[in-house]
């Protein structure tokens, strides 16, 4: 029946690209979420209600592309991407849902169903959660590796005014550096 269903779907999206054939509008309606949705055993009509927002050089939104892959897998659900950083319509959608949280930041996740959102980086199971229509936190960073703490430890040192002046004081800067014990004083 799922089969079925996926065949029809198609058709229906070459039919109504069939008279537009060489523009881009039927480039774009033939990636449609309906067409998507479809062809990947999806329901026909429903468009995805995982929806993620994200920059195209951050970090963090980087760091979440293995989650999407592993969450189609498991459940065959789909996370609706948006770039936010070149796209005005994009962003002004995050603004639209971010409009409660509250984030401002990327990766932002909204999920339409729930209205939940996650700000930032997650784990795996406060992501399943959120796409599950479960109960997750709208703040719960994965673990950072050891290469990590480490720099963050060395960036707070380096904020810090008494590690800036001890510094300074063993050879940092040679004319904070007392030569004798008179210049300790």
């Amino acid at each position: 029946m799922q089969r079925y269903l996926s065949v029809v779907a198609l058709l229906l999206c070459l039919l109504t690209t069939s008279g537009t054939r060489g523009s881009s509008s039927a480039r774009k309606i033939s990636r449609t979420p309906m067409a998507v949705g479809a062809l990947s055993g999806l329901r026909i009509g429903l468009e995805p209600h995982l929806l993620e927002f994200h920059g195209e050089q951050c970090d963090h939104c980087e760091a979440m592309k293995p989650l999407f892959r592993r969450l189609f897998l498991e459940t065959r659900l789909v996370v609706k991407r948006h770039m936010v950083w070149e796209d005005t319509a994009n962003f002004r959608l995050m603004s639209i849902y971010d409009l409660k949280s509250r984030c401002r930041g990327l990766p932002f996740f909204y999920n339409r169903r729930t209205g939940q959102t996650i700000c930032g980086a997650t784990t795996w199971s406060n992501f399943k959660n959120w796409a599950l229509d479960r109960n997750c936190k709208s703040s719960s960073p994965p673990r950072m590796t050891g290469e990590q703490q480490e720099d963050a430890r060395e960036k707070k040192l380096e904020q810090d005014p008494l590690f800036s002046r001890l510094k300074k004081g063993l050879g940092g800067d040679k004319e904070a550096t007392p030569t004798t014990m008179d210049e300790y004083k």
